[in-house]
């Protein structure tokens, strides 16, 4: 089996939650690296894309949560085999990436300028 490690923000919640209850559920072991924002600073150009999450399977390294989100699901058995719900699957990912800015500006309090 390979080894995961992600590597997110030292918060609760952000775009490595999802990332993190998918791996439980999935009962699948990996490495909860996290990291402070100054942290950040110095790793941002070694990372692809210079985001975060960062999902490093066996040295190979992933940006992108949503196909993080994905893999993990196909390899926990979460995601369906069938290609129609699992294009259900991904409607519902994408949406919810769509209202994702909208729902946090909402829930941290910010005002609208």
């Amino acid at each position: 089996m390979p080894k995961y490690k992600l590597t997110y923000f030292d918060i609760d919640g952000g775009r490595a939650e999802p990332l993190r209850i998918a791996f439980h559920t999935a009962g699948i072991n990996f490495e909860d690296k996290r990291i402070s924002f100054p942290e950040f600073g110095e790793m941002r150009s070694d990372t692809r894309f210079n985001s975060v999450p960062v999902l490093d399977i066996d040295g190979a390294q992933i940006t992108q949560s949503n196909a993080i989100s994905r893999y993990v699901g196909k390899m926990g058995g979460l995601y369906p085999a069938d290609d129609l719900q699992a294009l259900y699957c991904d409607e519902v990912l994408d949406a919810l990436e769509d209202i994702s800015p909208i729902t946090s500006f909402k829930l941290l309090g910010c005002r609208e300028r």
